[in-house]
């Protein structure tokens, strides 16, 4: 696939997308030529990246503030990317919160949190925006961000792991109902990755080192095939 062929013209949607791994994907698209709409909860921060990539990059933005579990703040988030930007060809539900501790540890306020958020938000946010990307024609796309978790889980992570793999299932099932209509979905496997999901996890620390930073992962995971693991997740 020729992404600067298929992206050139398009609109790509990238919820989470004021800062990691969301900015990173949203400049990807603007670098080859899409139009870019960032959500995100944190609306100053949706609106310094949409400015940024239109100021770097002089294609088309627009920003929102966004809360992924509130369905009306989404189908707010929808009519205005219709009006400003007239629609959606690729949609990144790149949402992700987390939760850690012990199964036997987690309090049902602990899970009702990461599954409203994580399930239940990536299916809201399809929902609302599903209309508008098949009012379009050509190539469009639904990219979801999953977890490297699912393929390796970890101790003191269930509820995120749980919420994750449900959204991998609902990937893998929405594939193959939007088939038909030419919508394909790819399914993004990050693994660790330094961006402010940290501090919203509690973490007190800075994280490791290690852990890569959300302009690379964004350079490798903005669209892909089947399946696509990269290196990052982002905490929207």
């Amino acid at each position: 696939m020729n992404l600067t062929t298929e992206l050139a013209g398009k609109v790509a949607v990238v919820t989470g997308g004021g800062a990691g791994l969301g900015a990173a994907m949203a400049r990807v698209f603007a670098q080859q030529g899409a139009a870019v709409a960032t959500l995100d909860i944190d609306g100053a921060a949706a609106e310094r990246t949409a400015k940024t990539i239109t100021e770097e990059l002089g294609v088309p933005t627009t920003s929102a503030r966004v809360d992924v579990g509130d369905a009306e703040s989404l189908a707010v988030s929808a009519r205005h990317v219709r009006e400003t930007l007239g629609g959606c060809d690729v949609l990144c539900a790149n949402i992700g919160v987390q939760q850690f501790g012990a199964i036997d540890r987690l309090t049902d306020q602990d899970w009702e949190w990461v599954l409203n958020v994580n399930v239940l938000g990536t299916i809201r946010t399809v929902r609302e925006f599903l209309p508008l990307i098949r009012e379009r024609a050509g190539w469009r796309r639904i990219v979801l961000t999953a977890s490297s978790s699912v393929l390796t889980p970890a101790v003191r992570m269930g509820a995120y792991q749980t919420s994750k793999f449900a959204v991998t299932g609902f990937g893998e099932t929405l594939r193959e109902e939007l088939a038909p209509e030419g919508i394909g979905v790819t399914l993004l496997f990050p693994g660790g990755m330094a961006t402010r999901g940290w501090s919203a996890c509690g973490w007190t620390r800075s994280p490791p080192t290690c852990l890569p930073s959300p302009g690379n992962a964004g350079r490798r995971s903005a669209v892909g095939g089947r399946r696509s693991a990269v290196g990052g997740q982002q905490s929207a």
